[in-house]
């Protein structure tokens, strides 16, 4: 890694993937209610991706502590439950083609084919963290670097633009996850 990219990514774990990913310019740049709405909805599954991900693993005498943690899961899983179908009657197509990629707490890098025009300043990225879920995570995005290498393909490093503490949190605690579970699989491979 790179002092630029550690930059655009931030200081802390970073998740390598290939993944689905989206870019379109936002319809109305820094429009604060589409920013608030666009948090709200990838805070919302950022904790569901959370919730789901969690494996029970307490003890039989802690259970009925965490019986209201347990209702919060069961309601995480409705309320996705609810969106999902609601989005999929809204339209019906098929995930991006998968990405390298790099995310970062602060930023994300990727390469592709095409991407972004370089005069393009801000983008909605919609990243798709979970194949058995056909729902993005939406981020905006300010494009901070878009490079041709020798082989065609342009990589391109974005910042996080206004990214609240409670969903930069979330975004933290994912990265944290994957870096755990990315962690595992290589153990178990070498094992």
């Amino acid at each position: 890694m790179n002092d630029a990219t550690d930059s655009v990514l931030g200081d802390g774990l970073v998740y390598e993937a290939a993944l689905p990913l989206r870019w379109r310019v936002p319809d109305s740049a820094g429009d604060e209610g589409s920013v608030q709405a666009i948090h709200q909805r990838s805070l919302g599954f950022l904790h569901t991706l959370l919730c789901l991900g969690e494996h029970r693993s307490e003890p039989a005498e802690e259970e009925a502590a965490h019986r209201g943690a347990e209702l919060v899961r069961i309601d995480a899983k409705l309320n996705l439950l609810l969106d999902l179908v609601g989005r999929f009657l809204v339209h019906q197509e098929a995930l991006p083609t998968p990405v390298p990629l790099r995310l970062g707490a602060r930023g994300l890098e990727w390469t592709e084919r095409d991407g972004p025009s370089p005069d393009s300043s801000e983008l909605l990225v919609e990243l798709f963290l979970d194949a058995e879920i056909p729902r993005p995570l939406e981020l905006l995005t300010r494009l901070r670097s878009r490079k041709t290498g020798p082989d065609g393909l342009v990589t391109v490093q974005v910042h996080f633009e206004l990214l609240d503490e409670d969903l930069e949190d979330a975004l933290e605690r994912y990265i944290f996850r994957e870096h755990r579970r990315s962690i595992a699989r290589q153990r178990r491979a070498g094992s």
